[in-house]
């Protein structure tokens, strides 16, 4: 008998982190319990020092885990889910996500309201104060400044309405299988960070739309693997925001970028780190300038040594 298609796949990335996915995919099992749209969950144990997949597909014998050896970042490690499955919809959720409520159906029911919605983010809660981390994202004209508006405030009426974004939230989107057939996967050149947004933008280009759905409610640790100001995130940050001007905007709109982001961004930014007592935070920064500027992609593996 052939096995009916889940309508959506749940893909979520681990990275030396079993008992922070364990807890993710308990609470993902416990708010989808009665969920109307059948759903898959894959987990891809993404070069673990130990096989993780192995230890949460004995937790949670009902997931599909698929083990690389090697750390392939956040594109490439969802890329390898992404190229297996075969659903309608595909939703990608950081490890550290926390659901609490069936926050499935608000974003397939946003899809059928427009068949030229192409992406689905949910409002994201900080799971330890309850503010807002994201609710729609705003972006200038050159992209060299994306704003989170909604950052930190309390969740209220104000943000009780679903809106278009210029960009996903990558710790918790959902895409139409049929928009990664159109514009392709993520693209492996950042490694770490804005991976989505490079996507977000292929998918307005190709005639999709993006929305934030408030009905639709997940909480997130963030930066639990990272850190919020480690030199890895600091560097990634540098270099790809550069990438993705380079990938992103018209030849001409891209070096006006360039030129903002190294020659007032990047100062700016060393001077910061200066008066909050950060001096170890300027090397990253610079060296992320300098490796964009050398043609350097992907993985960096100076910063994570």
């Amino acid at each position: 008998m052939k096995q009916k298609i889940p309508d959506i796949s749940i893909i979520t990335v681990n990275y030396n982190g079993a008992e922070t996915t364990t807890q993710m995919l308990h609470s993902v099992f416990t708010a989808l319990a009665n969920c109307p749209y059948s759903f898959q969950i894959w987990v891809v144990d993404n070069g673990s020092k130990n096989n993780e997949a192995d230890l949460l597909k004995k937790r949670f014998p009902k997931i599909i885990a698929i083990r690389s050896e090697i750390n392939q970042g956040f594109a490439g490690g969802n890329n390898l889910a992404i190229q297996q499955v075969k659903s309608s919809f595909i939703m990608l959720l950081n490890n550290d996500i926390i659901a609490k409520n069936d926050f499935i159906s608000p974003l397939i029911q946003r899809f059928e309201k427009d068949s030229k919605t192409g992406i689905v983010s949910p409002k994201i809660l900080d799971y330890k104060t309850g503010t807002l981390q994201f609710a729609g994202y705003k972006t200038n004209k050159l992209m060299t400044r994306i704003t989170n508006p909604a950052f930190g405030e309390k969740d209220s009426e104000k943000f009780a309405s679903a809106v278009q974004t210029p960009f996903a939230h990558g710790a918790a989107l959902m895409i139409r299988k049929s928009v990664i057939d159109h514009i392709g996967p993520m693209s492996l050149c950042y490694f770490l960070y804005f991976e989505e947004l490079d996507w977000s933008v292929k998918a307005i280009r190709a005639g999709y739309h993006i929305w934030m759905e408030p009905e639709s409610i997940v909480l997130h640790y963030g930066s639990k693997s990272v850190g919020n100001t480690s030199p890895l995130k600091i560097y990634y940050n540098t270099r790809n925001r550069l990438i993705f001007a380079r990938e992103t905007l018209p030849r001409k709109a891209a070096w006006r970028s360039f030129l903002f982001q190294l020659f007032f961004s990047l100062p700016k930014n060393c001077i910061k780190y200066i008066r909050l007592g950060q001096k170890e935070l300027i090397i990253p920064a610079v060296r992320g300038a300098f490796d964009f500027i050398r043609g350097k992609e992907g993985y960096a593996p100076h910063v994570h040594s």
